[in-house]
C-alpha cells in the first residue's frame, strides 16, 4: 500500500512544479529553464524507479538521481529569475534618462 502512494506522490510533485513553472511569465522566453525543468522531471522519474525497485543498493542510485532532480529544478528556477532580472534591467535602462545625457536644444519655434 505504501509503495503506490510513494510512486504517485513522487510523480505528482514534479508535475506540480512543472505546472507552476509554466505559469511563470518568463517561461516562454527561457530555453534554459524549460530544459532544466524537463531534465529534472525525467531525473525524478528515474529516481522513483531506483527507490522503488527491490535490491540492495539501488536506493543509493535513487537518492543520487533525486539530488540531481532537485538541482535541475533549482537551475530551472534560477534561469527563470535571471530572465526576469535581465528584462527588468533592460527596461530600466531604456526608461532612465540621466540629466547629463539631455542636450540643450534651444528654444523651440
Amino acid at each position: 500500500m505504501v509503495t503506490p502512494v510513494i510512486a504517485i506522490a513522487a510523480a505528482l510533485t514534479p508535475a506540480l512544479w512543472v505546472w507552476f513553472s509554466r505559469c511563470h511569465p518568463a517561461w516562454s522566453l527561457s530555453v534554459h529553464a524549460r530544459f532544466y525543468t524537463g531534465a529534472g522531471y525525467l531525473s525524478s522519474l528515474i529516481a522513483t524507479y531506483f527507490v522503488l525497485v527491490d535490491g540492495g543498493t539501488s536506493w543509493v542510485f535513487g537518492a543520487a538521481w533525486a539530488a540531481a532532480a532537485v538541482a535541475m529544478f533549482w537551475a530551472g528556477l534560477v534561469a527563470l529569475r535571471s530572465v526576469m532580472r535581465r528584462q527588468h534591467s533592460t527596461a530600466m535602462s531604456l526608461e532612465t534618462i540621466n540629466a547629463d545625457q539631455v542636450q540643450s536644444q534651444g528654444p523651440l519655434l
